[in-house]
């Protein structure tokens, strides 16, 4: 199933085929359906939020060519999923718990990697960075890595795609091993069911990856994602014109500069501005931490114009705006392009976004937990 490229017609085709192992919740038309695959084993206990799954015998995915399962480990769980939407499959993804033989060298007994949990899936938009996902995604601006906090039995890790990234890229990121279901020593690690998680650096040794290499990268003076990043990912993009050069405000207590200036409001390019068209607004410009340094924030320069980067309605405060490195970008005819250029990669589901969660795939309010 190719996003944005399979049709109602190949989704009908690819339900009739897994019918056997599939379900949706509610209705499936071609103006919604999200339409989930389950593999599971005897021993697996599933809690869905959506439906509770009935027990079933060891299925295996031809398409994979999974062998039986080494007693004692292999593949306890296998989700995929497609959400159409208007005729269109405009979301996917895969969900894999596999647990460890006993017998596999470096077995461990009861935590801490006897099982690994690992998802994969895609998303129109991945949000603006926070923190250090600006570092990691400037390395991988069209994919996010991440390991969810709490399970003090399994290593889980999870990637989530922009629906817009090629197809040979989404390929290597969901490489999975399934080899490891298979064989009398199974995989141990996330990298070993998915050796793009090498680079990822989601867990420290022995339970994950090899010790992080310093980096060579050079600190940028700006944004380190690309422009159409910035477009495909802000909640909202306001174009302002500075009346006024920054004026610097100092350090605070953790070296991080600020500048403050102020604009008038031209547009929204993306979503609801927050300020009517030319009201004046106080921007107040934050430097950053990237790699290990502190960058100086973003300066403005009377009459030039600059794109906002605004965070939902709620994170906009009224009186003044601080945004970071990646907050504020330079506008011409270059960059309004390749921001624009974004904008478009950015599209609008009805209703929420398909999630997973340790019970499988589901559709509710994506919460800080679930990015």
């Amino acid at each position: 199933m190719r996003l944005h490229q399979s049709n109602w017609n190949d989704a009908q085709r690819f339900i009739a085929h897994w019918g056997r192992w599939g379900h949706y919740d509610g209705t499936c038309t071609p103006e919604d359906c999200l339409y989930v695959i389950t593999l599971h084993d005897l021993t697996a206990q599933i809690n869905n939020n959506a439906v509770e799954w009935p027990s079933r015998t060891t299925y295996f995915l031809s398409a994979f060519r999974l062998l039986p399962r080494q007693w004692g480990g292999g593949l306890r769980l296998m989700q995929a999923m497609f959400l159409v939407q208007n005729g269109i499959v405009v979301r996917s993804g895969v969900w894999i718990d596999m647990t460890q033989s006993p017998f596999a060298k470096g077995a461990q007994p009861v935590c801490c990697g006897a099982e690994l949990i690992m998802s994969v899936r895609s998303q129109a938009s991945l949000g603006m960075p926070e923190g250090k996902q600006e570092e990691q995604r400037s390395h991988h601006p069209d994919y996010t890595t991440w390991r969810p906090g709490g399970c003090t039995f399994c290593l889980m890790g999870r990637a989530t795609y922009a629906d817009s990234m090629p197809s040979e890229d989404v390929a290597k990121i969901s490489d999975f091993q399934l080899s490891c279901a298979t064989r009398w020593s199974s995989c141990l690690t996330l990298e070993e069911l998915d050796p793009a998680a090498h680079s990822w650096h989601l867990y420290e040794s022995p339970w994950g990856d090899p010790p992080k290499k310093p980096s060579s990268q050079q600190m940028p003076v700006g944004c380190a994602l690309p422009l159409y990043a910035l477009g495909r990912d802000a909640s909202r993009i306001v174009s302002v014109e500075a009346l006024e050069d920054g004026v610097s405000l100092g350090k605070d207590s953790d070296g991080i500069e600020y500048e403050s200036s102020r604009v008038r409001v031209i547009a929204g390019l993306k979503g609801d501005s927050p300020w009517r068209s030319n009201s004046i607004q106080k921007v107040l410009s934050s430097g950053a931490p990237f790699d290990g340094k502190l960058r100086k924030p973003a300066h403005l320069v009377k009459t030039r114009r600059y794109l906002l980067i605004l965070g939902k309605e709620d994170d906009v405060p009224r009186d003044k705006v601080v945004l970071g490195i990646c907050g504020i970008a330079g506008e011409d005819a270059a960059s309004d392009q390749e921001v624009r250029r974004g904008v478009v990669m950015d599209d609008q589901l009805k209703g929420f976004e398909p999630i997973v969660s340790f019970g499988g795939f589901a559709r509710r309010r994506l919460e800080p937990w679930d990015q």
